[in-house]
This record gives C-alpha cells, structure tokens and sequence, in this order.
C-alpha cells in the first residue's frame, strides 16, 4: 500500500479547515437572485393592489397598479393580461390589444388570453386577428365552446359560411358533451 506523502495530508487537513470561498459570480447571482426575489414580492403586492381597484371597477387605479407591477416585473403574463382587462373595460381596445399580445408573448398556453385578444380585435373589426385568436383559444382548450361559437360569428362576418357552420355546430357539440359530463 502506498503511503500518502506528508504534503498532501497537510493540504487536505487545510482545505478542511478553511471557509468556503464564494466567488464574486456567485455572490453576483445570489444578489441578483435576492433582487429578482424582491421584484416579485412588490410586482405580486401591486397586482393585488390592482385586482381589488378592478374589482371596485376603478380602472385607472388598477392601470396604474398593473403599470408598476409590470416595472418590478416585465414577464409577468397576469400583470399584462389584467392591464389589457382594465384598458378593454375604459374602451381602450389598442392597448388592450398590446397588452394582450404582451401577456401571450409571457405565456402562450393560456387560452384565456387569446380568448380575450380576439375579443377585442373583434371590436376594432380586425376580423382576420380575432379568427386566428380564436383558432388558438380552440387549439389551447378544445373543449371550451365559447371559442368555436365566438369563431364561427368572425367566420361568419368574414363570409366564410360554411367554415361559419362548422364552428357553431362544434360549440354546440362541446357545448351539449359538457353537459352530459
């Protein structure tokens, strides 16, 4: 068996005894991590502020609310979705609409929010925009029939009837599944 050179024991007793270093990247990232961390806790304060002011139907006051839980955080897909809610209520629809499509760039598996983008999209006769929304809501949740019902009115806008008929009578095939579930 070979012996340990007495150098290499002391080294090892040495480490073991030291502090571990936390390097400046490290510390970075813990920082940064702290920071996010605080970002969060006042974006999620604001919203809450926001949700009640919407609640209380005081739309500017949850825009400003929303506004800056936005500032604490940009990626927050609730945050952009309730502004645009706020903006569709005071009959903002163009920046309901950013704000709509920002919240689906944060998120683009809510079907909720494509729902509302066509909703809005459909108001400013952008007939095109609020079908190809649509389409997503159906893709995202087949089984919601408001999508197919709300497809089938643009398609029918549109002048596409027979695309129109299929829409409607699939929102009422959902519509009669749901019930007998």
């Amino acid at each position: 068996m070979a012996k340990t050179p007495k150098n290499k024991v002391n080294q090892s007793q040495e480490i073991t005894k030291t502090k571990p270093v936390v390097s400046k990247s490290s510390k970075s990232f813990m920082e940064r991590s702290q920071q996010d961390l605080q970002s969060f806790q006042a974006a999620a304060e604001h919203i809450s502020q926001a949700v009640e002011a919407l609640d209380n139907k005081k739309f500017n006051q949850a825009i400003e609310q929303f506004q800056k839980a936005i500032q604490q955080n940009q990626e927050s897909a609730e945050a952009h979705f309730y502004l645009g809610l706020s903006h569709f209520m005071l009959e903002q629809y163009e920046e309901a609409v950013i704000s709509y499509k920002t919240a689906i760039a944060c998120e683009p598996g809510d079907s909720m929010m494509y729902l509302h983008l066509g909703v809005v999209c459909q108001i400013l006769n952008r007939l095109e925009e609020a079908a190809e929304a649509y389409k997503h809501t159906i893709a995202l949740n087949p089984d919601d029939p408001e999508g197919y019902s709300r497809l089938g009115a643009v398609l029918s806008d549109l002048g596409q009837r027979d695309e129109a008929r299929i829409a409607f009578k699939k929102a009422l095939a959902v519509k009669l599944n749901a019930t007998d579930s």
